[in-house]
């Protein structure tokens, strides 16, 4: 027979790694102390998910309307992030598979796509310059 079984008896053996006390083993500060760490938590997520629907409803705002919302909501999850907010729980709360928001976050774009990019931030540009005035003149200063 073991040493810790000798002294202690069978309670010795149990192996309680990992395991934590019932709510009726804890006496009364102990279980006040659960129930405010489980308010807490509840707190965080309340927190995020009201962070996460105003970041969203500002990227709607500041977002062409064109956008899909879905690409709003990868827009929210990638700012919240930088802000804490754990991807997983963003995820969650978004409906979104956590491997389609990498998918997005990781997506490189084609060399024409990036081509279209800058032709169309050069336009900008002009259009910025000559005060909204739209034509063939002021844009053919474009070089491609």
């Amino acid at each position: 027979m073991g040493k810790r079984y000798k002294e202690n008896g069978y309670s010795a053996l149990v192996d309680r790694r990992g395991k934590h006390k019932s709510l009726e083993d804890l006496n009364e500060s102990e279980r006040y102390i659960a129930q405010l760490k489980l308010l807490e938590a509840e707190n965080i997520r309340l927190k995020m998910e009201n962070d996460f629907l105003k970041k969203l409803e500002e990227i709607e705002r500041r977002v062409d309307k064109s956008n899909r919302i879905q690409k709003n909501r990868y827009f929210a999850i990638k700012e919240l992030n930088e802000l804490g907010y754990s991807i997983s729980e963003l995820c969650k709360y978004a409906n979104i598979a956590r491997s389609s928001y990498y998918k997005w976050l990781n997506y490189s774009k084609d060399p024409r796509e990036k081509e279209n990019l800058a032709i169309l931030d050069e336009i900008s540009k002009i259009y910025n310059e000559v005060k909204g005035i739209y034509g063939y003149r002021p844009s053919d200063n474009i070089k491609y």
